[in-house]
Parts: structure tokens; sequence; C-alpha cells
């Protein structure tokens, strides 16, 4: 019996050698091959995935409504400096279309609403989305009941704004085609706007009620276009009708 004991203790290191040596018979090797490839993919991801991401993802532009509430939020804002306060310089067209254009860094054309009872005033720098240059002109008039303004919001056009398409698709905002920007209405203030882009200003016209930017917006919209492509009456019995293109010397 004292000699079995020696035989049984040798053949235990001998059965613990082989298994240690030999591996366990259900490990597989595939364990650490996903690993290698998971780290392989990170590492393949983080030099090329930034530039993948750019290609997929192109940078969409901002969205004109966005403007258009920006414009809605300087009316408000400078609505009493404009007509009562230290903004209240009153000035002439030839010169409000100067001082645009020095404040833009390119030249504008405003409409001369002076015979409606309208007052131009000095404009302002103001500050929207999209641009580190941007103006602001306001008109004012008294009448009866009170006061009435429109201010025209310009944004030099460097194609940082878009609309939409009805299939949601992103698109620049196209010249000549004005756009009616649905603001927030306030129980206390209000306001309408209409934007549309000549192709290098981008012009975003902002009253208080439907009914004064409906009186003032064809003046807007026309003195916009190019001035080759502004036309005139030719008389008295054609006024209110569309002559032939004529250039309009200032």
């Amino acid at each position: 019996m004292t000699g079995g004991e020696p035989h049984e203790t040798s053949e235990g290191p001998a059965r613990q050698s082989g298994r240690h040596v030999g591996g366990n018979p259900r490990w597989s090797g595939v364990p650490l091959a996903a690993s290698l490839a998971l780290v392989a993919f990170a590492i393949f991801f983080g030099i090329y995935g930034p530039r993948v991401g750019d290609r997929i993802t192109a940078p969409l532009g901002i969205p004109a409504w966005d403007l258009g509430e920006a414009a809605a939020e300087r009316f408000h804002e400078r609505r009493n400096d404009a007509v009562h306060g230290a903004g209240a310089e009153k000035t002439t067209i030839t010169d409000a279309e100067r001082d645009a254009a020095a404040l833009l860094g390119s030249s504008v054309r405003l409409p001369d609403l002076v015979a409606d009872g309208w007052t131009v005033h000095t404009p302002k720098p103001v500050a929207v989305p999209g641009s580190a240059r941007s103006v602001a002109v306001t008109f004012s008039r008294s009448l009866v009941g009170g006061v009435e303004r429109v201010s025209l919001i310009l944004v030099p056009d460097n194609e940082q704004y878009v609309v939409f398409s009805p299939f949601g698709r992103p698109l620049f905002l196209p010249p000549w085609e004005a756009y009616p920007i649905e603001l927030p209405q306030d129980t206390i203030e209000s306001a309408v706007a209409l934007l549309w882009s000549d192709g290098s200003v981008v012009r975003v016209l902002v009253a208080g009620s439907e009914a004064v930017l409906s009186e003032t917006a064809p003046a807007f919209l026309e003195a916009s276009r190019p001035e080759s492509l502004v036309t005139a009456p030719s008389s008295d019995d054609d006024a209110g009708k569309t002559s032939e293109p004529k250039a309009v010397e200032k």
C-alpha cells in the first residue's frame, strides 16, 4: 500500500503538465480575431472617419426662416430707437442708399416712399445669423392712430441661406423668389415678413401688419431689381402698366 502512494503522486504532476502544455481543447481563436478586427476598424475610422463623414453629410447652410425670425426680432428691438430714440435721424433716400452701401459693402437701391408720407431713417448695422455685415433701414409714417413702421434688413448673399423643396431637399435661396415668413405671433407685438434675394443681397422686409407689408412690398421689390430691368410708365395713360425695360438714371 505504501508503494502505491509514490506512484499516484508521480502521475498527478504529469497529467497537470500535460494539460498546461496541450492547452484547453475547447479554446478557439475566434475571440482574439474578433478583437483584432475591432481594433483595426477603430484605427481605420479614426483616420478616415471624419473625411467619410464630411462627404456623406455635407453642411446644408442656414434656413432662411432663421434669418426672417431674426429680422423680426431686430424690428421689434429697434422700433422705438429708430423712430423716437438715438437712431431716429431722418435722412434722404440718396443718403440712405450711400450709408447702407458703406455698411454693407455692396450697392443697394431703396424705394422713394416720401410721396406716400413715409420718412426714411439713417441705416444702422444689425446682428443676424449668417453675416457679420447686415444693415437695417427703417421707414416710418405718422397717422392719426399712431406711427406705422417698416424695416428692410439687408444681408450679403454668399449662398449661406437655404430653403427646402416640397420633398425636403435643401436649396440655396433662389434669386427673385419672394418667400413670406411665418413668424411667431405675440399677443402684444406681431410682425410679418417677406424674404427674397437678387443674387447678391438678401432682403427681409418686416412690417407690423399684413396691410402695411402688402402696401409697401411692391415698391421694395421693384427697387431691388437691377436698374436695367426697372420699368417706368411712358405717360400718364400708361401709369400702372408694365412698359419695356428702361435704364433709370439716378
